[in-house]
C-alpha cells in the first residue's frame, strides 16, 4: 500500500471518529434546583392610643418601609437578606426548606419582632407577617 493511500485512510478514520464524537448525545445535565418565593409583610402597631371594637380602619397597623430582614438556615447561617418596600412587603427566592426570619431594628420603632421559623414548601410561602411595636399605648 502506498504512503498516500495509508495517509488518506488515516485521515478518513480520524474524520469518522470526530464525526461520531460530535454527533453523540450530550450527557444528561443535573437541573438546577427550583427556587420558590418566601414573602410577607412587616407592619407596625398599634397606631392609635385606644383600640376600639369594632376596629377603626384608620388605626390599622401601618407598613414598615426599609426594614432589614435576614433569612437564615436553622443552624444560623445567612442564606440571604433584603429590605421591605414602601408597602412593607419583602420577598426572597429560596430553595424549599426551613428558614428563620430575623427582623432588624427600625428607627422610631420599639424592639424587633421575634425571629420566625418558616417552613417553605414547593409552592413557596407568602403569608408571613412581622409585627413591629410602635410604643403607642
Amino acid at each position: 500500500m502506498s504512503s498516500m493511500s495509508l495517509w488518506s485512510l488515516l485521515l478518513g478514520a480520524v474524520a469518522v471518529a470526530l464525526l461520531a464524537v460530535a454527533c453523540a448525545p450530550a450527557p444528561p445535565s443535573t437541573p438546577a434546583p427550583a427556587t420558590v418565593t418566601l414573602s410577607g409583610t412587616a407592619v407596625a402597631g398599634p397606631v392609635c392610643p385606644v383600640e376600639r371594637l369594632p376596629p377603626d380602619p384608620a388605626c390599622a397597623p401601618r407598613p414598615v418601609d426599609g426594614a432589614r430582614i435576614l433569612v437564615n438556615d436553622p443552624g444560623g447561617e445567612r442564606v440571604t437578606e433584603g429590605a421591605t418596600d414602601v408597602t412593607g412587603r419583602f420577598s426572597f427566592e429560596v430553595l424549599p426548606g426551613s428558614y428563620v426570619l430575623v427582623a432588624q431594628p427600625v428607627d422610631g420603632l420599639m424592639g424587633v419582632p421575634a425571629p420566625q421559623t418558616v417552613d417553605v414548601g414547593h409552592a413557596g410561602a407568602d403569608d408571613i407577617v412581622l409585627e413591629y411595636d410602635t410604643g403607642i399605648r
